[in-house]
């Protein structure tokens, strides 16, 4: 029925289709509340500051800079709350949804008969 976990595994495979979603859930969790403010400014700034300084591991070639990047998104989603990532993963929300109340005095008009 409903599921105490993300639609999905955390993040899995490392393919182009994972590390695609992971972005794009990525940009989902910058913008949803839920998200705490100290993470959603923590991995993204560390990566920027990371791609800004003159110190890289791989001098004039950008492939350091992509997996950190990379890193840092599948980090952040892996830390979000796990309902946030649901949500951003297009999911279903974790708790079931709260039950339809019925107003004191509501009358169910129906028909009935009796199998023998």
């Amino acid at each position: 029925m409903y599921s105490s976990g993300p639609r999905r595994p955390r993040p899995s495979g490392w393919s182009w289709s994972h590390l695609l979603r992971d972005l794009v859930a990525t940009w989902r969790l910058l913008f949803d509340p839920r998200v705490p403010g100290l993470l959603k400014l923590a991995l993204p700034v560390l990566a920027l500051v990371y791609m800004v300084l003159p110190l890289d591991l791989l001098p004039l070639l950008p492939f350091d800079d992509i997996a950190i990047a990379l890193l840092a998104a599948r980090l952040f989603v892996a830390l979000a709350p796990k309902e946030s990532v649901n949500r951003a993963f297009g999911g279903q929300p974790v708790e079931p949804p709260p039950a339809p109340r019925r107003e004191e005095g509501e009358v169910i008009d129906t028909t009935w008969r009796v199998i023998e």
